[in-house]
């Protein structure tokens, strides 16, 4: 409501216009008072001289989000035309507001800001299994044109009983500072995100169900938002369904057993949820003969793919035949749908018993006698023959140990060598005494493995050791010309304590090096030294050995013009020796070419 003044009429008289236009303007400042933005306008025009001094302007309808710490303000000012700005300067009639008889005011209806949207992109109402879950993408904006930190609550409700459901739970991606609480038994899952101006922000949420929740259960879940520029909530619902379910047990059952008569076996089935739903699953067994049953457990829950192990113990009863077959058939029942199962079965047949049970029995009766069943139980028998066996093993340990127990230690770093004929391989053997005792030892060679043309020296054949006591012994071997050239020896050291019968040995390996005869013919002579066809005729010659060692099973053959006349086989000579040859042989018609040839047999 506006009061005006009109200028008086005097030498401006003539330029006064006939017509003013008044306009209101409302405005949003900020926190330094320069204007933001223009909210709304409106103007009226008022004719002089002829107007009322009294004039309205109303600003209706107007919807508008202030931005906090912002001013809103009226401004009302005379819109003069361009053309006459100059020449009314000063001639514009006065504006007065806000008097007591005429007030002005701005009248504001406050609402909250709903710049905060939340939308679901994914189904509201879900259909789930038991083992399954139940996943909500939400997507919440800020439609304004400032950010903010929205709070976003999370709860689940039964639809039955108003309150939150037993063992379901949610798992929540996008928020932070998340906490929990619980009012009036419903739990309330609480946590915040920030949101940029015309900008999004997505939150995810996975409800798991119960793992023993029936079938046709409903749960709304609830989604609430609320941040300075609004607020919004949206409502979800997961629904159990039994359509979904797919049954199915896998059985791996045990092999087929033999039971003696009057005892138990006890079978082990594994089973396997092969459905895609969680399941308690209840086990059963018959006999085919009546025999009596045990099983454990009697019920179980299984995951998808989860397994289990199921005993389940037959009595084999007293009376039972030898021969006796039992078809024993293990059941397994759904829970949820007493028409889902699976079942397998095994053959138990009734033998008599044989040595071994009866040797356990022997054991158990045993036990009995001897109370043992108070300390070990049902296992008293098996008990007592490990006692048994471990006292025999402990015997056995402590003979042995008689008989392997060592009275001297022979130590030799080099037990190998390699020997020219005619000169030593000394040996350094070390003895120890690893007794407690003073022993004296009486040292030797086995005579029996040392082969022809070796000799064996032990310049100590006696020795005196104390407890722990070591000393050196010496062995020589030395192989004589007699030696095989390709042979070798081994040695075998023997020492024996007087006081004991016990003998320790060590061996030694030499090996000839270098042996070798060397044959050589000399001095051959033929007589008579003219001769015709058919004559006979003797060669004479000397075979010498100048070699290191025996030439052993040596051969000679005379040959005339290519043709073996005589020979002399099996001629042994010593190193440094020598044979005399005589070799007759008959003479051909013509020329006589001799060939004496040596070679080994």
């Amino acid at each position: 409501c506006l009061h005006i003044d009109y200028p008086s009429y005097g030498e401006n008289a003539g330029i006064v216009l006939p017509r003013y236009k008044i306009k209101a303007v409302l405005v949003e400042l900020d926190q330094g008072l320069n204007e933001v933005s223009t909210i709304a306008s409106n103007f009226t025009y008022v004719i002089t001289p002829f107007a009322k001094n009294i004039t309205y302007i109303e600003l209706n309808n107007v919807d508008h989000v202030v931005e906090k710490g912002h001013t809103i303000a009226l401004d009302v000012k005379w819109d003069v035309p361009h053309l006459f700005g100059d020449l009314l300067k000063g001639m514009e009639p006065t504006l007065k507001y806000n008097c007591t008889r005429y007030p002005s005011y701005v009248e504001l209806s406050l609402f909250d800001p709903n710049d905060i949207k939340l939308e679901l992109e994914s189904p509201s109402q879900q259909k789930i299994l038991r083992s399954g879950e139940a996943t909500f993408k939400i997507k919440l904006s800020n439609e304004g044109k400032g950010e903010d930190t929205v709070n976003v609550t999370i709860w689940l409700i039964d639809l039955d009983f108003a309150v939150t459901p037993a063992g379901w739970n949610c798992a929540i991606d996008g928020l932070s500072d998340e906490i929990t609480y619980v009012e009036e038994n419903i739990r309330y899952n609480r946590g915040r995100t920030w949101v940029g101006a015309k900008e999004s922000a997505y939150i995810t949420v996975t409800v798991t169900p119960s793992e023993s929740a029936e079938y046709g259960k409903k749960v709304a879940l609830n989604i609430y938002a609320e941040g300075e520029r609004g607020r919004d909530n949206i409502t979800c619902y997961i629904q159990l369904s039994e359509e979904l379910r797919v049954f199915n047990v896998e059985i791996i059952k045990p092999k087929d057993a033999k039971v003696r008569i009057g005892k138990s076996h006890t079978y082990t089935f594994e089973i396997k949820n092969a459905g895609n739903d969680i399941d308690t699953f209840i086990i059963q067994a018959n006999s085919s003969n009546n025999w009596d049953i045990d099983i454990e457990p009697h019920e179980i829950k299984l995951a998808p793919n989860e397994r289990a192990k199921i005993n389940v113990t037959i009595h084999v009863p007293s009376y039972a035949k030898e021969g006796t077959e039992d078809f024993l058939t293990f059941i397994v029942v759904s829970k949820t749908n007493s028409s889902d199962k699976n079942f397998s079965t095994v053959i138990t047949t009734a033998i008599a018993p044989n040595v071994i049970q009866l040797i356990a029995e022997f054991f158990d009766s045993a036990a009995g006698a001897l109370h043992l069943d108070k300390t070990f139980g049902p296992s008293a028998g098996m008990a007592l023959m490990i006692i048994v066996l471990v006292i025999v093993a402990i015997v056995i340990l402590v003979i042995v140990y008689m008989i392997k127990r060592e009275f001297a230690e022979l130590i030799c770093l080099d037990r190998i060598r390699e020997v020219e004929p005619g000169k030593e391989a000394i040996y350094n053997i070390t003895l120890r005494n690893p007794t407690r005792r003073r022993l004296t030892y009486k040292v030797s060679v086995n005579e029996e493995k040392i082969p022809d043309g070796w000799k064996i020296k032990i310049p100590e054949d006696k020795v005196v050791l104390d407890p722990s006591e070591s000393k050196e012994l010496k062995l020589i071997v030395k192989p004589t010309s007699e030696v095989d050239p390709e042979g070798w020896a081994e040695v075998e050291l023997q020492v024996t304590p007087a006081e004991k019968s016990k003998t320790t040995s060590i061996s030694v390996l030499a090996i000839v090096k270098g042996a070798k005869p060397k044959l050589k013919i000399t001095g051959v002579f033929h007589w008579p030294k003219i001769f015709k066809a058919g004559d006979t005729i003797t060669t004479r010659f000397t075979l010498r050995n100048d070699g290191n060692v025996t030439a052993r099973d040596i051969s000679v053959v005379l040959s005339v013009n290519g043709v073996e006349k005589n020979r002399v086989d099996g001629i042994s000579i010593p190193a440094g020796g020598y044979a005399d040859i005589k070799l007759p042989w008959v003479a051909v018609e013509g020329r006589n070419r001799l060939r004496i040839v040596v070679k080994k047999a």
